[in-house]
């Protein structure tokens, strides 16, 4: 008698699929023009209209190249794990259950960024207090999609982790 197969491992698989499919020929193309425009990069980060840029920002720009090709292996292991879950290999929903833990993780750094920059923003000066405002709102915003994200991806980890699913796949 074949094991049952539940829709929540099928969508879940056709989502990283389609997801990692439409992701990873933009970050082929991302890296390669990131490698292509380094120097450029390295000196317009050199001129003063640059130069005080929030550490994060410039981080960023500075290692354009390293995280294009991250996003790239990112996007290629996606790729990877979800065909996995959705042949039901245990190997797949371990890769999935470590991405969306990688996803977590992602969402908190990228809101405390927003947090930090913002912050880097206002205090740079006389902030009008429309911008003030709008930037107030971002950040609220910001955080009720990291806990709306963070939420899903604990729901989905928890769900792959329950003895219903873990009997889809073999050992």
């Amino acid at each position: 008698m074949p094991k049952p197969r539940s829709t929540f491992v099928t969508l879940v698989a056709w989502l990283g699929i389609g997801t990692a499919a439409c992701a990873t020929p933009v970050a082929l193309v991302q890296s390669l023009m990131a490698g292509t425009l380094s120097a450029q990069v390295e000196a317009a980060l050199d001129t003063d209209a640059l130069a005080h840029l929030p550490f994060a920002m410039r981080y960023a720009l500075e290692h354009v190249g390293l995280l294009s090709q991250a996003f790239l292996a990112a996007s290629l292991v996606t790729l990877g794990v979800s065909i996995g879950l959705l042949k039901r290999k245990e190997w797949g929903r371990l890769g999935v259950i470590a991405l969306l833990g990688v996803a977590i993780l992602q969402q908190l750094g990228l809101f405390w960024l927003q947090l930090t920059m913002g912050d880097a923003m206002g205090a740079a000066g006389e902030t009008p207090r429309e911008l003030a405002a709008a930037m107030l709102l971002l950040q609220v915003v910001g955080g009720v999609l990291t806990v709306v994200q963070v939420g899903v991806c604990g729901w989905m980890i928890w769900k792959l982790m329950t003895p219903e699913i873990r009997a889809e796949f073999g050992a």
